[in-house]
């Protein structure tokens, strides 16, 4: 039987400060979403003095599953900002693990890693320095923290 760790990756996104939302959990918009934006707002710039209200880009915001993911694949970079080949395969692995979590229709958000990817994983995160050290970061990361120390062992 294999031995692996089970993480939720699911944060309750109550925790991050109501004016901090934008910050974390702002998805960068896709291209098509650009050129409509800007497509919009040079119509409505042609107008003089335009009474409608500028045009705003709609916003679409992060699950907690993938803010954690977005903030794990940071520590990894963080930690690992170069490495060999296998280091950046293993990265990958890792990164893809996470993303086919939340895209599960099974058990969203809930990741199962070999052993040793977690506790790469875990060290990676634990040797992130590059944060911003405010009072934002510091709800959102000791957050991320709670989660991983969560993990549960699992046998299959």
């Amino acid at each position: 039987m294999a031995k692996l760790k089970e993480l939720d990756l699911n944060l309750d996104v109550s925790v991050i400060p109501e004016k901090a939302i934008d910050n974390f959990l702002l998805k960068e918009p896709k291209d098509e979403q650009k050129q409509e934006y800007q497509k919009a707002l040079k119509t409505w710039a042609a107008v003089p003095q335009n009474p409608t209200p500028r045009p705003e880009l709609e916003k679409e915001y992060m699950s907690g599953a993938e803010f954690i993911a977005d903030v794990l694949g940071q520590s990894l970079n963080q930690a690992h900002p170069s490495g060999n080949v296998q280091l950046l395969r293993r990265t990958k692995d890792i990164l893809a693990e996470l993303k086919g979590a939340i895209d599960s229709d099974e058990k969203s958000g809930v990741v199962l890693l070999k052993a040793e990817d977690f506790t790469y994983l875990q060290s990676a995160f634990d040797k992130s320095d590059k944060w911003v050290n405010n009072p934002n970061n510091a709800i959102v990361l000791c957050a991320v923290a709670d989660l991983m120390s969560k993990v549960k062992d699992v046998e299959l």
